[in-house]
């Protein structure tokens, strides 16, 4: 399996704005708010400017994933 390609760090609500597109590798950053570990998926949020902004990123490339709820995690992983 190849890794993704290196990715640019981006805040949650330049994300949810379109600014990278799905498919896309990112690095943010977030509360883990829940993991699907059936389908590698995380959703992380952030609270910016009074809005809650959520994305979702696989956790394919770090699995086996360890989460805990609530903590804060960086990922590089695509949307």
């Amino acid at each position: 399996m190849m890794l993704p390609a290196p990715a640019v760090f981006h805040f949650l609500w330049e994300v949810n704005s379109g600014a990278v597109k799905e498919g896309d590798s990112v690095r943010t950053f977030g509360r883990l708010m829940s993991y699907q570990p059936e389908e590698s998926k995380a959703t992380l949020s952030i609270q910016h400017a009074a809005r809650q902004h959520q994305v979702v990123v696989q956790t394919t490339f770090v699995e086996p994933f360890d989460p805990i709820i609530g903590a804060q995690y960086i990922p590089r992983a695509p949307l």
